[in-house]
């Protein structure tokens, strides 16, 4: 069922902290706008996992971070170039690493079995070097009783798809999408997804998939947002994803 996602009041007074520490424009958009997002992931986690120790996978601009100290997670985070936002790391007390998650040498030097929760919110869209050496390689390497958590848009999502069919594209903005690489340091979105796409890749790799559906932004189309209402055109899926059986070779 496709929930909305929520923000309590003492998460948005974070969130203003987050923003006016910031000067970087790209980042202060980020935290204005993703902040229910984010802070229904740190809420979902704190409930299911009181206690855990997590990693986020692909920090800036920290709002999960900042989040996450609100409500009592303890988070280490991997970020390509933790140096984009040193001062504020610094000032919010947090713990973050550089590297680059999708390759195989950098990620090596983690130990992913320290972790009770694996967190990667947002970011599986933007991934564009190996998707099934990655899975796999976290599936070998996480605990069997660790759960890894994902979020990602919905490629079926109705007020993009219905913009999508009326400019005739097949999602964003080539263009706009990697010169993100260029301009704050990460790629945009590579692709999107639809559910059947994700549940025959995340079984492939290792992993038994528990969706959850959510909406969290308004959007201005009326019958894009009435739509979006019904699971399958939700805006986000949230997975959590479990160990299950023996991954594949490679």
């Amino acid at each position: 069922m496709t929930v909305e996602a929520r923000i309590t009041p003492a998460l948005a007074q974070a969130q203003e902290r987050l923003i006016e520490a910031f000067e970087d424009p790209w980042a202060r958009h980020f935290c204005k706008h993703q902040a229910r997002r984010c802070a229904d992931d740190v809420l979902r986690l704190s409930a299911a996992y009181p206690g855990a120790r997590v990693l986020n996978v692909g920090g800036a601009p920290y709002l999960f971070e900042v989040f996450s100290k609100e409500m009592g997670l303890s988070v280490d985070t991997l970020d390509i170039d933790p140096g984009r936002h040193g001062d504020v790391i610094d000032s919010f007390g947090l713990s973050v690493r550089a590297a680059n998650f999708e390759i195989a040498q950098e990620r090596a030097q983690i130990d992913l079995s320290a972790y009770d929760v694996i967190a990667l919110c947002e970011v599986f869209e933007h991934m564009r070097i190996d998707l099934v050496g990655m899975m796999t390689d976290l599936r070998r390497r996480m605990r069997p009783d660790a759960v890894l958590y994902l979020t990602t848009p919905n490629f079926f999502y109705a007020p993009r798809y219905i913009k999508t069919l009326k400019k005739g594209t097949s999602g964003p903005s080539l263009v706009t999408e990697w010169r993100k690489l260029g301009e704050i340091g990460h790629m945009g979105h590579v692709r999107e997804y639809s559910r059947s796409e994700l549940s025959e890749f995340f079984a492939f790799t290792g992993f038994t998939c528990d969706f959850g559906y959510r909406n969290s932004r308004p959007s201005s189309a009326k019958i894009g947002t009435f739509l979006s209402r019904f699971d399958r055109f939700c805006q986000e899926f949230v997975i959590t994803l479990r160990p299950n059986g023996t991954p594949p070779a490679g």
